[in-house]
């Protein structure tokens, strides 16, 4: 990242290489700028992706959605999911198989009591 120093504190300037210290700057803005957004998927998200196609027509287009914004998404963004995901994904659904191939290919992030208290706000009210 920009700004990154030594065990002393120094940055790449600070160890006399002049161009050297250049170009690092220059991969390290190039390294930022080329950082995708890292978007959070959510449970109903594996779920859109997963079911079979509903005759409903509201869910329907939620499924088209879904599977057209997952297309591309990993190429545009740093997709990620949590254990609560996991742990929603396995129950009671049919296409848990489905899900768990799906989330299998996230990054998983770790737990916290934060992350938990607001699971508990949120789940018993439908969210």
């Amino acid at each position: 990242m920009i700004g990154r120093q030594d065990e002393r504190g120094r940055g790449p300037e600070a160890a006399g290489h002049g161009a050297a210290a250049g170009d690092w700057e220059v991969r390290q803005v190039a390294e930022v700028i080329n950082m995708k957004p890292k978007v959070y998927v959510e449970t109903s998200v594996i779920g859109y992706l997963t079911s079979w196609p509903s005759g409903d027509l509201i869910v329907a287009a939620r499924q088209k959605i879904t599977h057209d914004w997952w297309r591309d998404a990993p190429a545009k963004y740093e997709l990620m999911a949590s254990d609560v995901v996991l742990r929603e994904a396995s129950t009671g659904d049919p296409h848990v198989l489905d899900q768990f191939a799906v989330l299998i290919e996230l990054p998983i992030l770790p737990s916290s009591q934060e992350a938990q208290d607001l699971v508990d706000a949120l789940v018993p009210r439908g969210a």
